[in-house]
């Protein structure tokens, strides 16, 4: 009988148990990921942009990226805080070693 009760309580405990571990797993494969990632690029550009969330007109989110051209031709966009986007210039050499997940300037 206690069986019959319990038995809906835990499918619902395992399930979401393993939606929540599948989830951290994918988190910790981004991570990895980046860290496993290095190169050495220039600046080719810098973007910001802005989104007023629905509903919210003073709510303003801001997005900071650049444009970075690596030495091996490679092209992509990579996102930096206000700070990093105010310090950085086209023309600015990143490095990104390898185990860091962050590009600094050289």
């Amino acid at each position: 009988m206690k069986l019959i009760v319990f038995l809906p309580i835990i499918i619902f405990f395992a399930f979401f148990g393993i939606l929540i571990l599948a989830f951290l797993g994918f988190i910790a494969k981004i991570i990895f990921k980046s860290k496993a990632d290095f190169w050495t690029g220039t600046i080719i550009s810098k973007a910001y942009n802005t989104k007023r969330e629905m509903g919210h007109s003073k709510h303003i989110e801001q997005f900071y990226s650049v444009r970075i051209k690596t030495d091996d031709g490679r092209e992509f966009n990579w996102a930096v805080t206000s700070d990093e986007y105010n310090s950085f210039t086209e023309g600015d050499r990143l490095q990104k070693l390898k185990g860091e997940l962050k590009a600094k300037k050289i």
